[in-house]
């Protein structure tokens, strides 16, 4: 190696190597505070919160050197309906022109998926007043079929 080469070494390439190993412990620190959830848009995010200046794709190179991914969550199931536009829109027209005065006028239902890790997908199935807006019934099932929907409203 050449002497003017290690000098220049030592007075510039020492502290990029410092910073690079600095930037990359920030990046595992911003991923292991997420629990491994976090993609390179969100980890510069939180660097650049810190003051830390860098861009998208700088990180995520750093990332597939580090070797460490987001965990990217499975997209719900598709449904199709089998309902026509015009349906719809009449549906939502009745719903819309109607003068909610009191309770227990026009109730609604809301079926939400909730996604968890080992016991698969589940479907919270709610009534709600829509007076009130609030939940007047509601039922936890693995699958949302028609006779859960009849279940939850005989609860009541």
């Amino acid at each position: 190696m050449n002497r003017s080469s290690y000098l220049y070494w030592v007075k510039f390439g020492r502290k990029h190597q410092e910073n690079q190993t600095f930037f990359y412990c920030q990046i595992i620190q911003a991923y292991a505070d997420s629990k491994g959830i976090y993609g390179a848009p969100k980890i510069t995010y939180v660097l650049r919160s810190k003051s830390i200046f860098c861009s998208i794709s700088r990180v995520s190179k750093a990332m597939a050197l580090l070797g460490i991914r987001s965990i990217v969550n499975k997209s719900f199931p598709k449904k199709i309906s089998r309902m026509t536009e015009k349906e719809k829109a009449l549906i939502v027209n009745l719903i819309k022109d109607l003068k909610i005065t009191h309770l227990n006028q026009i109730w609604t239902t809301d079926i939400t998926y909730i996604q968890t890790l080992h016991e698969g997908t589940f479907y919270l199935i709610s009534y709600i007043d829509y007076f009130s807006k609030k939940v007047i019934a509601w039922g936890l099932f693995n699958d949302q079929k028609a006779d859960k929907l009849v279940l939850v409203l005989k609860k009541l």
